[in-house]
């Protein structure tokens, strides 16, 4: 679907199926969604559904898939150009950030619910790590040191992302961008220098 011009028709009844997943993830545990609660909750048909969708699998990577293409516009924006290291960096958080808060009702349904992972925390700590890694390749040749501190870094990115989002988004995105950047800039300059 991505990349395609679709009816405003289909384009509604797609936004309603996908709102009517995330409303229901927030009220309940993924694998405990049928296919009949959405389509009552979207007051969408059966067949209306399989004419889009396989499965709710299928539904839910369209969410994903959209977020994706969202995300990586806004990161291929703050990395054009040659800006520096640093500059990259410190504009990651922040952009990330305004995006979770534009998709809340999804990260909050999705994110940081104990002892399970789920495809958004999938999603988003591989987007992260991907990042990390870009930018600790430029500093450092060990591939084995670069695993080590991208899953680092984006464990600790994602781990305080679903704190912030549990906590109704306390800080407004830039002071929670400028703290994650106190955080996590002094050990990435320390590790790999200027």
């Amino acid at each position: 679907m991505s990349g395609k011009v679709l009816d405003r028709r289909i384009q509604k009844t797609l936004q309603l199926l996908q709102n009517a997943l995330v409303e229901l993830i927030a009220e309940k545990e993924y694998e405990d969604i049928t296919i009949q609660e959405i389509l009552d909750r979207a007051n969408v048909g059966r067949s209306t559904f399989y004419a889009h969708f396989e499965n709710k699998d299928q539904l839910l990577r369209s969410i994903l898939t959209y977020l994706n293409d969202q995300f990586e516009e806004g990161i291929r924006r703050i990395s054009e150009g040659n800006r520096a290291y640093e500059s990259n960096s410190a504009h990651m958080p922040l952009r990330v950030i305004q995006f979770v808060a534009q998709n809340h009702q999804l990260f909050r349904a999705m994110l940081g619910k104990p002892g399970r992972s789920n495809p958004l925390d999938d999603y988003l700590f591989a987007v992260t790590q991907e990042h990390f890694k870009a930018m600790i390749r430029v500093r450092h040749e060990d591939a084995q040191h670069v695993e080590m501190a991208s899953h680092y870094y984006a464990s600790a990115f994602v781990g305080a992302l679903a704190w912030w989002v549990k906590n109704d988004m306390v800080y407004p995105p830039e002071t929670f961008a400028q703290l994650i950047n106190q955080f996590t800039l002094p050990g990435l300059k320390a590790a790999f220098g200027d």
